[in-house]
């Protein structure tokens, strides 16, 4: 399947690994990074490997999320591609998801 990343869940991306720069070191960052993408690309072999959403289960779209690290991925299955919605630091409130 192919992975489709939205603008905004490219943004959220971005924005906590800048947060995260006060903290940590580069090296781990990058890291992080690459780690999160590394999943991003895996869902295209794997969509239903995620389980449900529940913070997002109101919207009846059947959004998942699969965690790397401190990360949540999280997506929805349409038709033969997977969009990538957001990519949340679970740290933040949950109710700042976008779905």
């Amino acid at each position: 399947m192919k992975v489709i990343v939205l603008p905004q869940a490219e943004e959220s991306l971005k924005r906590s690994i800048h947060h995260l720069s006060a903290f940590f070191e580069p090296r781990y960052l990058r890291d992080l990074e690459r780690s999160v993408r590394r999943k991003i690309r895996w869902l295209g072999g794997n969509p239903v490997a995620g389980q449900f959403e529940p913070e997002l289960a109101w919207m009846n779209m059947g959004h998942r999320r699969v965690i790397v690290r401190n990360f949540k991925i999280v997506y929805r299955i349409n038709d033969d591609l997977v969009v990538v919605n957001d990519i949340f630091d679970s740290r933040r409130d949950p109710g700042r998801m976008k779905g």
